[in-house]
């Protein structure tokens, strides 16, 4: 009678679990990237409608809040939103995407919704993936978007 492994079942047994990792760990490094570029993109969108609503909203005239989504082209990790030029909040983008082609700041009409700041394609570039995502602001509507190509209709 037997009590226990023998040294083959054991190598065995540990061949089979370090190739279904070495499958597994890739699959799941590509799930996260994936997740993150995606969220990234529903995050910025998110906060460019934000602006334009707190725009609307904030009222117009002397004593109205400017409200302005900034980027600093510098730093492609972060983007910030200003109150009448105090930082309301900072956004930290996830390690694996870095922003591209931004523009130095987004701003909307508080009478009509409509971006000051003319049409905008906002490029998220995954590190781990090498593809992008593109956030979209219509120039006539405001109309915000997320996109695998850069075309601003």
């Amino acid at each position: 009678m037997q009590r226990g492994f023998i040294m083959i079942e054991m190598l065995a047994v540990m061949t089979v679990i370090f190739i279904l990792s070495a499958v597994t760990v890739p699959m799941i490094t590509k799930t996260l990237a994936r997740q993150d570029i995606d969220g990234a993109a529903r995050n910025l969108a998110a906060d460019i409608r934000w602006i334009q609503q707190i725009s609307i909203n904030g009222g117009v005239g002397a004593g109205a809040t400017v409200y302005v989504l900034m980027f600093n082209n510098a730093d492609h990790e972060n983007y910030y939103i200003t109150a009448n030029g105090q930082t309301i909040k900072a956004v930290q983008l996830p390690g694996s995407v870095r922003l591209g082609n931004a523009p130095s700041q987004i701003m909307f009409n508080p009478n009509t919704g409509f971006p000051s700041t003319g049409a905008q394609s906002i490029k998220l570039q995954s590190l781990v993936l090498n593809n992008c995502k593109y956030v979209i602001l219509a120039p006539a509507i405001g109309r915000v978007r997320i996109s695998v190509t850069d075309a601003v209709m």
